[in-house]
């Protein structure tokens, strides 16, 4: 439970040093809004180390778009906007509606809601997006699980190494379906699916790179899958321990867009975000 921990930062300033992170934290929602939104401080990539033992995992992160500032993180969304521009949100819309029904269905009295729902359901709507099998969830789902724990504060050499095996797993098999992509697209017989849009994506005379291509594939998986299974599950629990809130949603009273979007906010699925200063700015005074 972070609340009372984070109770106590902010009783003591909206700006603080906090010694066994080595870094400035900011606590309250104002100093929080000035550190993500000032234009001085950006979002810098810097290698784990050793560097030459985790490359891997720092390649995936160092070519991909959230891990880099303008230009080169324009660069790299506008491609992959231009990618999804090809009509994938509306096209999946009524798979991810007749998905959602489906797995309910097959759900019995008692079950998992984050192991039997919501942990493989976003999974299978990006399988489902990228056009790999959705039998390739669970590899998926793993990969990403050892990437992701290197983001938890005092990873020890064990979580290193599975991030590392994980990354080079991943790639290789990101890469080995782009091969096939490319080919296909090059002879015309290119899908609809992302990965061959995102080949086909060209802009302002600029592609994606190989590793660039490879590290999007990732991202996409990683960003896009585990904050949603963590919003649900705190969502759901949230929802269960205030049944009165549950009733209103399910009454109709409070529209489901609008629910999600507190329950976002109330139990959120990411506590902490890094960004650096390029340049001096006041903050909380």
């Amino acid at each position: 439970d972070p609340y009372p921990v984070l109770a106590a930062l902010r009783a003591n300033g909206p700006v603080l040093w906090h010694e066994p992170m080595g870094m400035w934290l900011a606590t309250t929602h104002e100093s929080v809004s000035t550190v993500l939104r000032h234009r001085s401080f950006g979002r810098l990539w810097t290698d784990w180390e050793p560097t030459e033992e985790l490359e891997p995992f720092n390649a995936l992160h160092r070519n991909q778009m959230m891990e880099n500032e303008p230009p080169v993180h324009t660069r790299l969304r506008r491609l992959v906007a231009g990618a999804f521009g090809r009509g994938h949100v509306e096209r999946m819309r009524p798979r991810i509606e007749a998905l959602a029904a489906e797995m309910v269905a097959q759900l019995d009295d008692r079950f998992d809601v984050l192991a039997d729902y919501a942990e493989p359901m976003p999974v299978y709507v990006i399988a489902d997006l990228l056009g790999v099998p959705r039998e390739d969830h669970q590899r998926l789902r793993a990969w990403s699980q050892a990437i992701v724990h290197m983001y938890e504060p005092r990873v020890d050499a064990e979580v290193k190494a599975a991030a590392v095996e994980a990354s080079v797993a991943f790639s290789d098999y990101v890469r080995a379906v782009v091969t096939e992509r490319r080919e296909a697209v090059a002879s015309g017989l290119g899908g609809e699916d992302l990965i061959s849009d995102l080949i086909r994506e060209r802009g302002r005379g600029a592609k994606l790179g190989d590793d660039e291509l490879v590290a999007s594939v990732v991202l996409l998986l990683n960003a896009g899958h585990e904050a949603s299974v963590n919003a649900f599950g705190n969502g759901m629990n949230a929802l269960m321990a205030h049944p009165d809130q549950l009733a209103r949603i399910t009454a109709g009273e409070v529209p489901v867009e609008v629910a999600l979007e507190e329950l976002i906010r109330f139990d959120a699925p990411l506590q902490l975000f890094e960004r650096t200063a390029t340049a001096n700015v006041v903050v909380g005074g």
